[in-house]
């Protein structure tokens, strides 16, 4: 498994990386300028064109598999593991990319906006792009612990009276708390 875990790795950077040096590429000489849509940011475009050509079907990929009978085989458990990473990471980006264009006037970012801070779009960039990173670590590392701490605790009396409400709940406030950042 171990073995795996290098392959889907080493499968998923290329799987990535090559589409998006083409999409690059494809950008570079082909003016898609009118495309850009009303925020005009390029970098956006860039990121939104090329994750596009590298995102991955895993419902499809993993129906092939089932239908096929090869799930259970370390073959499909490298594919659709280096087709989540990839899935991952281009959802990372897409998210930069629209934290880019979904400025609004002068504000730069919710958080920010709170902070006082205005930063240029360097900054804006390198903001977008660590609150994401950092929302997808915590979200994969830390969230569940913490979900089962607080579902666990003596005072939450919604997790005991109405389980489903507090994952709803939960799931709510999550989002909440990304959207603000």
């Amino acid at each position: 498994k171990r073995e795996e875990i290098k392959t889907s790795l080493l499968v998923s950077s290329i799987g990535c990386v090559l589409p998006f040096a083409i999409g690059a590429l494809y950008l570079y000489f082909f003016d898609q300028s009118s495309s850009f849509g009303s925020a005009q940011n390029s970098t956006a475009f860039l990121i939104i064109f090329c994750s596009s050509i590298a995102v991955t079907s895993i419902t499809v990929i993993s129906r092939i598999f089932i239908d096929l009978g090869i799930m259970d085989t370390g073959f499909a458990r490298t594919v659709l593991g280096s087709a989540i990473i990839e899935d991952i990471a281009l959802y990372v980006v897409m998210g930069v990319a629209l934290g880019l264009v979904a400025q609004h006037g002068n504000s730069q970012a919710p958080l920010l906006d709170c902070l006082g801070l205005h930063l240029n779009a360097i900054g804006v960039f390198a903001y977008h792009l660590f609150v994401h990173v950092a929302f997808l670590l915590f979200s994969l590392f830390g969230a569940s612990k913490l979900f089962i701490i607080v579902s666990k605790s003596r005072w939450n009396a919604v997790s005991r009276k109405n389980p489903i409400g507090y994952l709803l709940v939960s799931l709510f406030l999550i989002t909440v708390f990304g959207a603000f950042l």
